[in-house]
């Protein structure tokens, strides 16, 4: 996983087998890449999707392509998050 400012924006991409796979796209930014659990497939990021005031904290399927981030926290709110390994 990794992110990167190409499109104009800060998403998450996916780096396999030789290949770049955007996992986020559009006109918000990732704020930070909070974890991953590789045996669900979820990746967990913090970013400002809804508002660009706001930071929420979301989780993707990023073995499902096309998948849309869903929110986890309560929107118009500033969240941070840590995870453990």
């Amino acid at each position: 996983m990794l992110s990167s400012e190409r499109s104009g924006y800060r998403h998450l991409y996916r780096w396999t087998k030789g290949r770049i796979t955007a996992l986020t796209s559009g006109p918000w930014v990732v704020d930070k890449m909070v974890g991953v659990d590789e045996a669900s497939g979820t990746l967990f990021f913090t970013a400002d999707r809804e508002r660009s005031v706001d930071k929420g904290l979301y989780r993707l399927d990023y073995r499902r392509l096309g998948a849309k981030p869903v929110l986890l926290t309560q929107p118009e709110t500033t969240n941070a998050a840590v995870m453990d390994k």
